[in-house]
């Protein structure tokens, strides 16, 4: 089985005649912007650093083990992985120019599994920092940093040709309060009746559906203010549904509610006085 490598204009079109061919398959990984890519080829033992556009091979390092497996770009593109028929290495790297390192940062002994071209045998962990290699009857966790081997997670399965990681879901973020309001914002007449209220301007930064629930309303003047003319006695709010009483004290300058919901005070409206 053979992959050809066929080159590219600065436009990206592809030419017509391949640029070289290898007879045993690699595997490729191509690096964050897509500037460069390296090639862990099968039968030539060999590390093959391109730069894109084009894919001119810029330098080649012999592979330690016998056989390529697998081979990835962190997600920094400033490091690369290889994983051969024995050994776990890792080598500095320059993604806009292809710059490989001349010796590995680390290379670590690892037991020797299946090739199977297209099944990547290696994963790395978004933030960069665990490296997932398949190994016979398992899953080898380690450093990316330093090569020290974590932990292993055991598979039913004798030879696990091939891993990947998904992303985690990005965490809920809760609703903002910021520009909530009460509608009505003023209520009159002072005619003692229990007005509905709403809370418009919720938000939420995920794009969820948001409701409310109100725990608790709070006034600015005393629930019923004997000889002042509220004449009303309590309750002054109801939380569901949520209303609260058209009253103030005619003596002051308009009782304020404020509509509280975890963790933020939501909302306040208004009875005026004129």
């Amino acid at each position: 089985m053979g992959v050809r490598w066929g080159g590219c204009d600065a436009s990206g079109v592809i030419v017509a005649t391949p640029l070289r061919q290898d007879e045993d398959a690699p595997h490729v990984a191509c690096a964050p912007g897509g500037r460069s890519a390296v090639v862990m080829s099968g039968g030539l033992d060999e590390i093959v650093l391109l730069q894109l556009p084009g894919l001119a091979a810029v330098d080649t390092r012999q592979s330690p083990g016998l056989f390529g497996h697998s081979v990835l770009v962190n997600h920094a593109g400033d490091r690369v992985f290889t994983r051969d028929s024995g050994f776990l290495d890792a080598f500095t790297y320059d993604s806009s120019t292809g710059a490989f390192g001349a010796a590995p940062l680390f290379s670590t002994s690892i037991a020797d599994t299946l090739d199977y071209v297209g099944m990547e045998q290696m994963a790395l962990h978004p933030n960069d920092t665990r490296l997932y290699v398949s190994k016979p009857g398992g899953l080898a966790v380690f450093d990316a940093n330093a090569g020290a081997l974590l932990r292993t997670i055991p598979l039913a399965a004798a030879h696990p040709t091939g891993v990947c990681l998904t992303p985690a879901p990005a965490p809920n973020r809760p609703p903002s309060c910021a520009l909530a309001v009460a509608r009505p914002g003023a209520i009159w007449p002072p005619d003692h009746a229990m007005v509905p209220l709403g809370v418009t301007g919720l938000t939420d930064p995920d794009g969820d559906a948001v409701t409310l629930t109100a725990t608790s309303v709070l006034q600015d003047e005393p629930v019923q203010a004997r000889g002042s003319g509220s004449g009303h006695p309590a309750p002054d709010a109801i939380l569901s549904p949520l209303q609260v009483r058209a009253e103030r004290d005619g003596t002051g300058d308009g009782r304020v509610y404020h509509v509280a919901s975890p963790p933020t005070t939501a909302a306040a409206a208004r009875a005026r006085a004129t």
